[in-house]
């Protein structure tokens, strides 16, 4: 997340770093991460940690920060930047899916629509920007490795 200038990130790192040592099972993940994409909502009546996100931050919108937070804990989780690999692509997007699925189901009832769709919308550029820095480079290195399925 280029776009998230290095005095925020410290503040953001050491919180996400310590959630991720904690977390033991992947069914834990999803609702993290829904819980982080939906807690910069104004209507928002989950609690997270509040040194993780402070939704105010001075009354600047802070989607930038939680994309950093929400791409950071699955990085560290599943360790992708060290060893990319299908199947870990395969679980962030798992885990990503059934985050959005709770996200956009009616059992947050409590959140307005525009709140979802904006948790929602944070959730589709963490599945980007983990694909583009990732993925994309592991499918080219394959695609030379055993050559292009569409040739």
């Amino acid at each position: 997340m280029p776009y998230v200038d290095q005095s925020r990130r410290v503040g953001l790192r050491e919180p996400i770093d310590k959630l991720v040592k904690t977390l033991d099972v992947t069914s834990q993940l999803h609702e993290l991460v829904m819980r982080i994409a939906l807690v910069h909502q104004p209507d928002s009546k989950l609690t997270v940690n509040t040194e993780l996100v402070d939704r105010e931050h001075d009354g600047q919108d802070i989607t930038g920060d939680i994309n950093f937070c929400i791409c950071r804990l699955l990085v560290g989780y599943t360790k992708i930047h060290e060893d990319p690999r299908y199947h870990k692509v395969n679980l962030i997007n798992k885990v990503l899916r059934k985050a959005q699925s709770v996200v956009s189901g009616s059992s947050l009832c409590w959140f307005s629509r525009e709140a979802i769709e904006r948790a929602a919308a944070v959730l589709d550029d963490v599945k980007m920007e983990l694909y583009r820095r990732y993925a994309g480079p592991y499918e080219d290195e394959k695609r030379k490795l055993n050559g292009d399925i569409m040739s």
